[in-house]
C-alpha cells in the first residue's frame, strides 16, 4: 500500500496571472522533497495545466502536488464541469499532430509527451487535469539502515 502525502495545495482564483507564482511554488516544493525528478518538466507541465484551467475552466482552481511513493502527481481542479465527450475529444486532440501554423493547441500535447501518465476527468461538478512523473528519493533522502 502506498501512502500519499500532499506536498502542496494552493487555492487560486483561476487567473492567468497566478500561473507564475504557482509554478514557482511547485518547483520549490519538488526541489525540496529530496527526490530525483525532472523539476523543469514538472514546472512546465504544471504551467500547461494551470493555463488550460484558466482558459477553459471556471471558478476557483485548486493545485495539488502529491507524493505517491515512486510517483509525483500534480493535479489541477477547477469548477468547470467537463463532460466525458469533451474529455475524450481533448485527449484525442492532445495525441494528434499539431499544425505548424497553429498558434494554440499544444499544451495538452506537451503534457501527453512528457508525463508518464495524464488524464482529464470530471467528478462532482469539477474538472480534474493531472499528470504523473516517476521520482525516486536521492541517497541523502533515503533512511539509513
Amino acid at each position: 500500500m502506498t501512502i500519499e502525502a500532499v506536498l502542496l495545495r494552493m487555492d487560486l482564483r483561476g487567473a492567468a496571472t497566478e500561473v507564475a507564482s504557482a509554478r514557482s511554488a511547485v518547483r520549490q516544493v519538488v526541489e525540496a522533497a529530496g527526490h530525483v525528478v525532472d523539476a523543469e518538466a514538472v514546472e512546465l507541465l504544471t504551467s500547461e495545466l494551470l493555463a488550460n484551467a484558466s482558459e477553459h475552466g471556471s471558478g476557483p482552481v485548486v493545485l495539488e502536488v502529491i507524493d505517491q511513493g515512486s510517483t509525483l502527481r500534480v493535479q489541477v481542479v477547477d469548477a468547470g464541469c467537463l463532460d466525458q465527450t469533451e474529455a475524450r475529444r481533448r485527449r484525442a486532440a492532445a495525441l494528434a499532430p499539431v499544425s505548424l501554423t497553429a498558434s494554440r493547441g499544444r499544451g495538452l500535447a506537451v503534457v501527453a509527451r512528457l508525463a508518464a501518465d495524464w488524464d482529464l476527468t470530471s467528478r462532482d461538478g469539477h474538472t480534474i487535469a493531472w499528470f504523473e512523473m516517476p521520482w525516486q528519493p536521492t541517497r541523502d533522502a533515503m533512511p539509513s539502515s
